[in-house]
């Protein structure tokens, strides 16, 4: 029998942090329960949605390679088309190579494989670990009702009706906005980069119609070429393309185009499926940092308080469960901060000009990288948050309990370390391509000579 305003267990189903999945009648919650991306306890099953991301990773990388939008690769002689054509080896400083394509490009296929199934896991672990925290509070009595002495469930504490409406809201907006945003700037009849970009994996079925052309009659052709550091806009008459090789089906026209389109179709729904969920798990993250800090002084009409016990034996307040949750944001932060770092190698390779100053040949403007894509904002803003939440923490609890010297205030150890590489992650990225642009361009050079390696020993392999 709970003490008077003391949470109760007994109809405790869903994960609290995932209200938005606990409607009733319960369709929503139903159907997760019946494809598994929900536990028997109501946690967020990361394993499965791991699964997921993996297989259309999978999925698309494969038709990517079959389409011939995967590993492409253009060589830029300097003269005529006819001088180039005498020309056999791509020998700087005359010959420039470039290779992109949705395996060459470590923040497409490589990313979606590795770093979006991590995302999830840890995620996911996230709020299993967080719901395990409240759960012993609970039971511990640190969490108890303010308003309500008839022992009500931690749902409708930490998930109230008001709450699950307003993530029902939050998670269909995300879904909606993404989903347009992406399609806008890939397909946008006037600057979508389908029709207006010359090179790049989208760009697929119409790079096989540049060779013998000369830069310049390509951008006249109304395609920006984006993708060029090492050539000043000036000099694109003097660069001609001779060579394109295209892994893959290039028969654009007939059976090609279907494997292109499937694969722009897989391409789109992973990151339109993945953007919002990893946008959501960070929202998620920051209630909570939310949640604990109003729990613990509550004023006004806050429902719920976190008592603190200054001589618990954990030296952490009683709160030492929140830790783990704590290790598993610092994970999330860490592994979209390795994302950041893909994006800048990938972009800044391909002289993307919003890495510049003015042109790529003018210096890389390291605060610009940052603002590549959404992405990577988020391992920015929850590791802001986290740092907010653990310093007002401390700060609020040393207030309120000036005499226990023997209860820290600071998560322990492995948070913090992890919390710490998550932010070097997070900020390195910049700060090295904006200061030594060489070696950025050396990983990149890394990863494709890596998959070149990988290609020869496919094909040796299919050959024996």
């Amino acid at each position: 029998m709970p003490q008077e305003g003391q949470v109760s267990q007994s109809s405790f189903q869903i994960n609290p942090l995932v209200p938005e999945f606990d409607w009733k009648p319960a369709p929503i919650r139903k159907l997760l329960q019946a494809s598994r991306f929900l536990t028997p306890e109501g946690d967020l099953n990361g394993g499965r949605i791991a699964l997921i991301f993996f297989v259309l990773a999978l999925v698309t990388s494969t038709l990517s390679v079959v389409s011939g939008a995967g590993l492409i690769q253009i060589e830029f002689y300097m003269g005529t088309s006819i001088e180039a054509s005498k020309i056999e080896d791509c020998i700087e400083p005359r010959c420039k190579r470039i290779e992109f394509g949705y395996i060459y490009e470590l923040n497409a296929a490589a990313f979606y494989l590795l770093g979006a199934p991590l995302f999830a896991i840890f995620g996911a672990r996230f709020l299993w670990r967080a719901r395990i925290a409240l759960e012993d509070l609970a039971d511990r009595g640190q969490l108890v009702s303010r308003i309500d002495q008839s022992a009500p469930t931690i749902q409708s504490l930490v998930g109230t009706n008001t709450l699950r409406f307003i993530w029902v809201v939050v998670s269909t907006t995300l879904l909606t906005v993404v989903v347009f945003v992406v399609i806008f700037t890939e397909f946008n009849s006037k600057t979508g980069h389908y029709k207006h970009l010359a090179f790049g994996y989208l760009q697929a079925p119409f790079i096989s119609s540049y060779e013998n052309l000369n830069l310049k009659e390509i951008e006249d052709s109304g395609r920006r070429i984006d993708g060029l550091s090492e050539i000043k806009e000036g000099e694109f008459s003097q660069w001609s393309i001779k060579n394109i090789s295209m892994i893959g089906k290039i028969n654009y026209g007939s059976d090609g185009d279907i494997y292109f389109y499937a694969f722009i179709f897989f391409a789109i729904l992973i990151q339109i499926l993945f953007i919002p969920f990893s946008i959501w798990m960070v929202l998620k993250g920051i209630y909570l940092f939310y949640f604990v800090f109003r729990a613990i002084s509550p004023r006004s009409n806050f429902r719920v308080q976190i008592v603190l016990n200054s001589s618990h034996e954990d030296k952490r307040f009683g709160i030492s469960l929140l830790d783990r949750a704590f290790n598993n944001i610092a994970v999330v932060v860490a592994i979209g901060a390795i994302g950041t770092i893909m994006a800048t190698i990938s972009n800044l390779a391909k002289g993307s000009r919003k890495l510049c100053k003015l042109r790529c040949e003018d210096g890389v403007n390291a605060f610009a990288i940052y603002g590549q894509n959404l992405l990577t904002y988020l391992p920015v803003t929850i590791g802001i948050a986290m740092a907010l939440f653990i310093l007002m923490f401390h700060l609020r609890a040393e207030k309120m309990y000036p005499r226990a010297a023997d209860q820290s205030t600071w998560p322990d150890l492995p948070a913090l370390w992890f919390f710490g590489g998550a932010a070097l992650l997070t900020i390195g990225p910049g700060l090295i391509a904006g200061a030594q642009p060489g070696l950025v361009m050396t990983a990149h050079a890394s990863w494709v000579s890596t998959i070149d390696l990988i290609q020869a020993m496919v094909r040796l392999l299919f050959s024996s």
